[in-house]
């Protein structure tokens, strides 16, 4: 595309006001986003005055290279300006100005610079564990509610869902009257339970059919009868008078229970110094609304959101609180909203002007704070798809009117009016085919072998034709499972697939391996461990068993136990595991990476780190890790994962029962909808016998709630647009879903003919690990290469605290010393007259023989003046002689800041809190930083 079309056009050029921008797939939003941001920099706006966000951070990195590469003017600021995902830019607020922001709920602790972001769900998972004990042990009054929990993560998962619709504890109560949120909304209730409850006099409602398994249900005694909730034989509707009964029920415990849990959950994170990404949201929101004059000052001019369909309650409000203005411009298409399970709520975008004037509302309670309207929304719709053939893209549309179950109703007419109708601005004659076969998989690999390198089936490569490879292809699957099992199949007939979306890391070899001896070390007779460990070694099944019995293991392998018995942290178990096995290649380094990140994070035990692996295999945790060297591979991905991608050829598979529609439901026993509040599915009386029962209240009234139908219906339609010319739909003979028997197109039964290709000479580089090679770099932190002092400060807790006090201190944060260090450190920092950046992240990397090395620190505090820059690190030893020691730690720092500034003269210095002294340090060469890394490295392989 080189220039833009009409509608393009129009958005590119108007950039005052708010606009909604519905952008089908392949209509150009991002070349159209890019080029106005372009022409804002080209109206003299300043990068830090524009606010783009998108949804990953691949996304923003790309959008901040194409407008990087694409303009001239003011191309250095363009690198640092605030082109981020929501979370991202929530961060960047809170470690700037966030540091009081957990008082306004009643939380006695701060934000730092120090604060990690939480990402990976499972250690999340570890860390709610130990919490959740913890508050058990705190709160026997709520036992009832421990009974009938089934899965703690379900909590945890409510109470992120819980942030970002805004809905947040405070010591005493909610914040901002969000209790109301936990009632639901009755008047919405009653309103949708009575269309519900409507008859045409001959059959009866659909809410009555939806309660016909009320009589499977297992309630006490004193609950309705079916004949009461349903009706005698006949009967057509349900007594509204008991619908709204079953909404009135009594849940005051059930929100203190909620409330304790959230609100001490708050503050257990910060006590353990981490955030979530819902935490993020929740804090910044909160520093908004609270700070005023914070709000207007880093507000922006222009504010532009990517993949607006995928956004939450909390960050619509973040959008209108960090605009200055109201030049607001959403750009996104509700046909792709497919992120519901990670809180997105497509309302925000279907309901667009409605919520906007919704929130202003409920922002303004009680202070103006968005000050400019929000009744007039320009709407553009791109139209023009640069993508698919016209074939294509109008069978994708009847996706989003597909029956997911043989009786469900669905307006037609509704549906097809709400959506913008796209044009192909290709010349592809597009193909759409759909098949079904008793081994759906291999049918699968049968027709890629057949249309590959065929003259019938071909690509456009610029102005010539030419055949079809496996690199045009793209396998679409609703679930990881199908996927792996498709690539293993091909692999097995030397086809070469690669799944894309992450590895389980934890079910590979290394860390099998690893989990066995942790197993061991935790418990020396783990018949788990032992057996992993003996059958790696060679032994057979009857061997194994013998052994497992008399407890007499190999000599050798008791020798090693020894010897990993006397290391004391898991880095070193590790290192010395992977040494003792000889592996080393992608998949060692990425669970080292992982481990050992979690480890000096946390200082898990064994046993917790065994657990955390195990809870990784169990929910099927992916990682990114590059194993592979793909040329003409075959692309294996979930329908999430190929969300913006686009290929030649796309099979969509896998449309089976149970699996696309998925009937995978919320297991929750406690759960949160914005119509019906909070709600538990399942209550424990205490009685002569406790028993479980079923909550015939909460079976009513969430029978007034939509299945999620429609959000399947999107994903078909997300997984169909990803083709340009070729399309292919799917199944298994008998396993086939209402989806697939209701697409509007000819299917056919098939038998698989595959055929093995003859294997490629390549075949090691195309699939396996290099296991010599080694390309991921090695984190390094710098307190590994420095030599232990003799001399020693007043304790790990003393240099903590001091370090606080120091950073609270520089950011004019209201602290009283509380030590003669303290008065020291607060002397020394006022004498410094330059500005002054406290605890900064340090990374710098350094090759080793084609081995990259990534040294990481952080600095204490960074002085700077007009010409100078000084280095300042704390120590609360008396010696000086300690001073050799850290010279390595204050060099990395030296060599990282001077890349940064070169043309200042930079000091690195070491201030003594105990003595108020200060002292200069002469940095070491990067030679001599190189030769301390190897002889680490060294040190690490021979313990």
């Amino acid at each position: 595309m080189t220039t833009p079309n009409k509608e393009q056009k129009k958005l590119i050029e108007n950039t005052e006001g708010i606009y909604l921008v519905d952008a089908g797939p392949g209509t150009g939003k991002t070349y159209t986003l890019t080029h106005r941001y372009i022409n804002l920099l080209k109206q003299q706006v300043e990068p830090d005055e524009i606010l783009l966000i998108t949804f990953t951070r691949n996304a923003a990195d790309q959008l901040k290279q194409k407008i990087y590469r694409q303009t001239d003017i003011k191309k250095k600021k363009v690198r640092d300006a605030p082109i981020n995902t929501f979370h991202g830019q929530c961060k960047k607020i809170l470690d700037r100005h966030g540091f009081n922001a957990p008082q306004h709920i009643g939380i006695k602790d701060h934000i730092t610079n120090n604060t990690k972001t939480i990402e990976s769900s499972v250690y999340e998972a570890t860390h709610f564990h130990r919490y959740f004990n913890q508050f058990k042990q705190k709160h026997p009054e709520y036992k009832k509610y421990y009974a009938i929990n089934q899965k703690e993560t379900n909590i945890l998962n409510l109470i992120k869902s819980l942030a970002v619709k805004g809905i947040i504890p405070q010591k005493n109560g909610w914040y901002r009257d969000s209790e109301k949120h936990l009632n639901g909304d009755i008047e919405q209730y009653l309103n949708k339970t009575k269309k519900l409850n409507q008859t045409d006099g001959k059959k009866q409602s659909t809410l009555r059919k939806r309660l016909s398994r009320y009589k499977h249900q297992c309630h006490p005694q004193n609950a309705p009868n079916p004949k009461q909730i349903r009706g005698p034989k006949g009967t057509k509707q349900i007594d509204p008078q008991i619908l709204k009964t079953a909404f009135k029920e009594d849940r005051n415990e059930l929100k203190k229970y909620i409330h304790d849990i959230y609100h001490e959950y708050l503050q257990y994170t910060l006590s353990k110094n981490y955030l979530n990404y819902s935490f993020h949201l929740l804090y910044t929101y909160i520093l908004l609304i609270e700070n005023h004059q914070l709000q207007q000052k880093i507000g922006y001019n222009y504010v532009m959101i990517d993949e607006f369909q995928d956004t939450n309650e909390i960050q619509l409000k973040l959008a209108l609180l960090l605009s200055n203005n109201g030049n607001i411009c959403v750009v996104g298409d509700w046909k792709q909203s497919i992120y519901s399970f990670q809180y997105a709520d497509v309302q925000n975008i279907l309901q667009f002007k409605k919520r906007l004037n919704k929130t202003k509302k409920t922002l303004n309670q009680n202070k103006k704070r968005i000050k400019y309207p929000t009744n007039q929304i320009n709407k553009i719709n791109l139209t023009e798809n640069y993508r698919s053939g016209q074939k294509i893209i109008d069978f994708a549309e009847t996706a989003l009117t597909l029956k997911a179950t043989r009786n469900e109703k669905i307006d037609k007419n509704k549906i097809k009016n709400k959506i913008t109708k796209l044009n192909s601005n290709t010349d592809h004659k597009s193909t759409i085919n759909a098949f079904h076969s008793h081994n759906e998989k291999q049918a699968i690999l049968t027709k890629i072998q057949k249309i590959t390198n065929n003259p019938n089936y071909t690509i456009k490569n610029k102005e010539t034709e030419r055949q079809l490879n496996y690199k045009d292809i793209a396998v679409l699957t609703r679930t990881r499972q199908f996927g792996l099992e498709l690539q293993k199949q091909a692999r097995q007939h030397n086809i070469p697939a690669s799944f894309e979306g992450g590895v389980n890391l934890f079910t590979t070899n290394p860390a099998i391996i690893l989990l066995a001896w942790l197993r061991i070390l935790n418990h020396k007779h783990s018949k788990k461990g032992w057996a992993v460990i003996l059958e790696n070694t060679g032994y057979n099944l009857p061997e194994t068993k013998h052994i497992l019995k008399t407890r007499k293991y190999p000599e050798n392998h008791i020798k090693f136990y020894k010897e990993l018995k006397k290391i004391k942290t898991l880095p070193g178990t590790t290192k010395r595991i992977y040494d003792k096995y000889n592996i080393d290649n992608a998949f060692s380094t990425k669970t080292t990476e992982i481990l050992n990140t979690i480890y000096s994070n946390s200082y898990l035990n064994h046993g917790e780190i065994i657990q955390f692996i195990e809870e990784n295999i169990k929910e099927g945790e992916t990682y990114e890790v590059d194993t592979t060297h793909r040329q003409n591979t075959i692309t294996i991905q979930t329908i999430h994962g190929a969300k913006g991608l686009e290929y030649p050829v796309v099979f969509v598979s896998n449309i089976n029962q149970h699996n696309f529609p998925s009937t995978n439901k919320n297991q929750s026993t406690i759960q949160y909808h914005n119509l019906t509040g909070i709600r538990q599915k399942k209550k424990y009386k205490k009685q002569k016998h406790p028993f479980i029962y079923d909550n015939w209240k909460t079976y009513l009234v969430n029978k007034s709630i939509d299945k999620g139908h429609n959000e399947e219906r999107r994903l078909m339609y997300v997984a169909m647009t990803r083709a340009k010319k070729h399309l292919y739909l799917t199944a298994e003979t008998k396993q086939k879903s209402q989806f697939y028997k209701n697409l509007n197109t000819n299917k056919k039964q098939t038998k698989p003919d595959i055929k093995p290709n003859p294997k490629p000479k390549t075949q090691k580089t195309q699939f396996k690990t290099q296991p010599t090679k080694q390309k991921t770099p090695i984190k390094l932190p710098i307190t590994t290469i420095i030599e232990k002092t003799k001399s020693k400060g007043q304790g790990t807790k003393h240099g903590i605290e001091l370090h606080k006090y120091a950073e609270k201190y520089i950011k004019n944060i209201k602290v009283k010393p509380k030590n003669q260090d303290q008065k020291n450190v607060k002397k020394y920092i006022d004498q410094l007259t330059g500005t002054k950046i406290p605890e900064q992240k340090c990374t710098h990397p350094i090759n080793i023989k084609n081995q990259k090395i990534i040294l990481k620190g952080k600095i204490d505090l960074i002085h700077k003046t007009n010409n100078k820059i000084e280095i300042i690190d704390y120590k609360t030893e008396k010696s000086k002689k300690t001073k050799k020691p850290y010279q390595t730690q204050l060099s990395l720092y030296y060599h990282t800041l001077k890349q940064i500034y070169p043309n200042k003269k930079i000091t690195p210095k070491i201030y003594y809190t105990q003595t108020n002294q200060e002292h200069k340090i002469k940095p070491q060469t990067k030679t001599t930083l190189k030769n301390k890394i190897t002889k680490t490295l060294k040190k690490q392989k021979t313990k």
